[in-house]
């Protein structure tokens, strides 16, 4: 029999792309978004429900398997304009949601944090999941937030939840011009000749992980990831704003466009750097990153080309 498994906010960039590698592993997928989806994938159930509408979620949740939660209104760069809406939406909504879970009859629970917001300032070279958290942004300290009370209703009710931490998704699919996605957003400013800003010297370094590998990990979790546990999911490898878009230079050339930069004063807020160490990840499931990133930006190149052109 199928595993039947849940997708909350599966229209966005993630949840897109990892519902038809699920499909691809002999899954039933159930997807919950109010969001029209990028792509109708076949044999896919799509429930337009609120994430606020616990009620209705929860009928749909009793007969699933598994559940992957992916769902946050807004964007990370966003959010220290309105931290109350933070607080409200993404922290309010979704702890009444996942407080009721351990009724269902879900096995298995994978919660999207961020890598990039939760750990802020550091200066280690790798982070792993034992280190300090002290996020800088509303974004992250919901993110965080979240963690903790996950962690709460797996000691006392048993929730089968696993939380994951990112580190920078990029890759086909990523919409550009939306303050999260540093590669989508610079390809198309080079692609439609208009310069790059980048804050500083060289820009803040972080971890680049392609989209095609952030959903194998993910599924690698689904099948043998351990419940009550916290997973990092990247590259462990850092490469700063400059470094990327010299990749791109590479491409740039090949189409005879000529990449210009703006260079402004750093930003204060900016966490400089952010590589994470996926030793547990590789360790619990086999997983390690395929795509380099040189190859990754020329992918996203060329989904990119002719999509977008007015920011």
């Amino acid at each position: 029999m199928k595993l039947k498994c849940c997708i909350i906010g599966g229209s966005g960039f993630i949840g897109s792309r990892l519902i038809k590698l699920l499909v691809e592993k002999g899954r039933e997928i159930h997807v919950v978004d109010i969001n029209p989806m990028p792509e109708v994938v076949n044999g896919v159930h799509y429930h337009p429900i609120n994430v606020q509408d616990d009620k209705e979620l929860l009928v749909l949740l009793s007969g699933m398997d598994e559940m992957v939660y992916l769902a946050h209104d807004g964007f990370p760069a966003l959010h220290n304009v309105d931290p109350e809406h933070e607080v409200k939406v993404n922290i309010f909504y979704t702890v009444q949601l996942f407080r009721q879970l351990h009724k269902t009859s879900l096995k298995k629970i994978i919660y999207f944090s961020s890598g990039g917001a939760v750990y802020g300032h550091t200066d280690k070279a790798k982070l792993k999941e034992t280190d300090e958290t002290a996020p800088v942004s509303s974004y992250g300290i919901a993110k965080l937030a979240m963690e903790k009370y996950l962690q709460i209703f797996y000691e006392t009710n048993g929730l089968p939840i696993i939380t994951v931490r990112p580190s920078n998704a990029y890759g086909p699919g990523q919409i550009p011009f939306r303050g999260q996605g540093f590669v989508a957003t610079a390809i198309k400013r080079v692609q439609q000749n208009k310069p790059i800003t980048i804050f500083g010297k060289e820009g803040t370094i972080r971890d680049y992980l392609y989209i095609d590998d952030l959903v194998a990990a993910t599924v690698g979790l689904l099948d043998k990831g351990k419940t009550g546990e916290t997973y990092n999911i990247g590259t462990e490898s850092g490469h700063s704003n400059l470094e990327v878009i010299r990749m791109m230079e590479q491409v740039a050339e090949k189409q005879h466009i000529k990449v210009v930069l703006n260079r402004e004063p750093r930003r204060p807020f900016d966490v400089n750097f952010n590589v994470l160490d996926s030793t547990k990840l590789t360790q619990t499931t086999g997983w390690k990153p395929a795509t380099s990133l040189e190859e990754g930006i020329e992918k996203t190149w060329e989904w990119l080309e002719g999509r977008f052109e007015v920011d």
